[in-house]
């Protein structure tokens, strides 16, 4: 199977000019259809439903067999990108529409997705102390902001220490799991 980089290059190669551009600003969220049309119909007007549909069917993303669900659908997670595609479509963007992508985030998807609360804040001015509880729920939403902080770190060094600070925590999260079902079966 190809890598992330040549699955983008062929869809950039292929893909509708504005199709490939929404493949970018999709890169900075969690997915479902909802958040799709919102980002779609908020940061590319000119997006059409073709557009989207090339992306759905792109071969940049899986569907979640088990759906990631903050309670409500709207903050639910149905859709995510192959390994590695999402980080090297956000190399692809620009900061200032990455930013707009949080703000909508933060604004329209906290209320479902708690994890998100607070995110445009943290992307602005990066702080350990500021990043959610590290919770199993919480987990896939705070690998999205691990990318995010990665893709604005050429903007300050704490956006890298913070990422850094992420990921350590994010691995020791995964880390914990087996050995804590282990636990609960003696």
């Amino acid at each position: 199977m190809p890598g992330p980089d040549q699955l983008i290059t062929d869809f950039h190669t292929t893909a509708p000019e504005h199709a490939f551009d929404l493949a970018v600003l999709l890169a900075a969220a969690p997915l479902n259809r909802f958040v799709m049309q919102l980002i779609a119909a908020e940061l590319a007007p000119a997006a059409t439903t073709r557009d989207l549909s090339a992306v759905l069917t792109s071969g940049l993303l899986v569907s979640i067999d088990s759906p990631i669900d903050e309670g409500d659908s709207y903050g639910g997670i149905t859709f995510d990108f192959l390994p590695g595609v999402r980080q090297s479509l956000l190399a692809w963007g620009e900061s200032s529409r990455t930013h707009r992508v949080v703000s909508l985030l933060d604004t329209y998807l906290s209320p479902f997705a708690p994890a998100l609360k607070g995110l445009s804040t943290r992307m602005r001015s990066p702080d350990v102390q500021a990043l959610p509880p590290l919770t199993s729920r919480a987990a896939p939403y705070l690998e999205i902001e691990h990318s995010l902080l990665t893709a604005l770190s050429g903007e300050t060094p704490r956006h890298r220490t913070v990422a850094h600070a992420l990921r350590q925590r994010l691995d020791a999260l995964t880390s914990a799991r087996p050995a804590a079902s282990v636990a609960t079966r003696t």
